[in-house]
């Protein structure tokens, strides 16, 4: 999980930076270190920029959900749980702004 996670902030800064191209290396860079993940007991929560970004299944025995899958924020407390948005141990697309 902890390289999955990794690969989900290096794609989340790849989108801010092809996003804000006009601005300089050091506003990305800034943007980068807001990015960090909060364990809970059946999520992580993916924080960027003072928000929540979105949230990680982190258990295995989700009635719903896959252990990786990426869920949509609801509230600052948890996820959407209509579906998710992929998985970070397969192909998903990230983007800055969140799921």
């Amino acid at each position: 999980m902890t390289k999955a996670m990794a690969k989900l902030k290096d794609a989340i800064s790849q989108s801010y930076a092809e996003w804000n191209e006009m601005f300089s290396k050091d506003t990305c860079d800034e943007f980068t270190t807001t990015i960090s993940f909060v364990r809970t007991t059946k999520y992580i929560r993916v924080m960027a920029n003072k928000g929540v970004w979105g949230f990680i299944v982190n258990v295995h025995n989700d009635k719903v959900f896959a252990y990786g899958d990426l869920l949509k924020t609801k509230s600052s407390k948890g996820p959407a749980r209509n579906f998710a948005r992929g998985n970070v141990f397969d192909e998903y697309e990230a983007n800055w702004t969140g799921m």
